[in-house]
């Protein structure tokens, strides 16, 4: 019997349950040097947990065949760090349609949301529930394109059971990167103002004779501090990320 094989186009089409279950698989891979080996875990488990190829099956098929799902899944994986950010979802609560929104201005977001949404976000696909729960809340009105959410009261923990029913990737990755690109532009602003402050008031100490040049070195090695910070502390957030890191030569022996 001819089993049929659907590679999913876009991150929509996969539930986010299944794509959690596919993060776990790769990421102790996920430091790996061997780049051909995080490459060939990532797409076997794609194919295991989104795709529902099991191992038996792919054996069986022909190899031309194997080549062409295994191309259409580093497709899909290339796709994961553009995903667009979704607005809104609807979730059915108790057989009553409850519409959800994302955070509608980041720039007035409580203290208590933003510290919970940056515990979160620490390991975010571990924690990916608890973020979407607290980023998104019940639209409350609506008005052409702007619109009001719940105010934020704590993470709704009640809404993470109806979520893992419905909740499709898209959601959780457009979201993630939407959050953590936030985090990487507020954290390299305020370490370069801090930084280029730094620098001025030791300047204009220097020139009040209130400085010496050893104490303008210091200066200087402490602004070179606050950039390599800057750059350890982006590569952290970095690893948080889905890491689709397809090998070329996959790609290039795409089947037509």
């Amino acid at each position: 019997m001819r089993k049929t094989i659907t590679i999913p186009e876009n991150w929509g089409e996969v539930k986010l349950i299944d794509y959690l279950e596919y993060f776990k698989r790769i990421k102790p891979y996920l430091n790996s040097e061997d780049e051909d080996m995080l490459n060939s875990v990532a797409i076997d488990a794609a194919l295991s947990q989104i795709c529902k190829v099991d191992y038996e099956t792919l054996k069986s098929i022909d190899a031309s065949d194997a080549l062409k799902l295994k191309v259409e899944v580093a497709h899909l994986l290339a796709q994961s760090t553009k995903v667009p950010l979704v607005r809104f979802f609807t979730v059915n609560i108790d057989g009553e349609d409850v519409e959800f929104g994302f955070e509608p201005n980041l720039d007035e977001l409580s203290y208590g949301c933003y510290l919970d949404l940056v515990e979160s976000s620490k390991d975010v696909w571990d924690n990916s529930w608890m973020f979407l729960a607290t980023i998104y809340r019940p639209v409350t009105s609506k008005a052409g394109k702007r619109y009001r959410i719940a105010d934020y009261e704590g993470t709704d923990l009640s809404v993470i059971p109806y979520f893992k029913n419905i909740l499709t990737a898209d959601i959780a990755l457009g979201s993630v990167f939407f959050f953590m690109n936030l985090q990487k532009e507020l954290l390299n602003a305020t370490l370069d103002y801090t930084a280029k402050q730094l620098k001025k008031r030791g300047v204009l100490s220097f020139l009040r004779g209130k400085t010496s040049a050893n104490d303008m070195e210091v200066l200087a090695d402490s602004s070179h501090l606050l950039k390599t910070i800057s750059q350890k502390l982006t590569q952290s957030l970095d690893s948080q990320y889905i890491y689709a890191c397809l090998h070329s030569s996959i790609l290039k022996n795409e089947v037509k």
